[in-house]
């Protein structure tokens, strides 16, 4: 039995644990950029997002719920919307070979 939870970010989380273990973060923090006035990733890289929404004076309830959302997509619609044109993907294969590889 597996279990269907979603992840979920913390505002005590610094912006380094959440883009380690969230890719997609990492285009959320960027698109806060230009409200901080710099870049979040490489001036609060060590920071809990916490203080980085104090810091620059930005809205943390916004910034969370933007966050959330790009490591849970249901959060969105209801519905994951990376396969909404293919609700059963196919597996890719680890096993094939690149052209021209080897």
């Amino acid at each position: 039995m597996t279990e269907n939870r979603l992840a979920c970010i913390d505002p005590r989380m610094t912006v380094l644990e959440i883009v380690s273990r969230h890719r997609a973060a990492e285009a959320v923090f960027k698109a806060w950029d230009s409200r901080a006035g710099e870049c979040i990733c490489c001036q609060a890289l060590f920071d809990p997002v916490q203080q980085v929404a104090d810091r620059f004076g930005l809205n943390l309830d916004q910034l969370m719920a933007e966050l959330n959302a790009a490591i849970n997509p249901t959060l969105l619609t209801g519905r994951n919307t990376m396969n909404e044109n293919n609700p059963s993907p196919k597996p890719i294969r680890l096993t094939e070979t690149v052209k021209g590889a080897g």
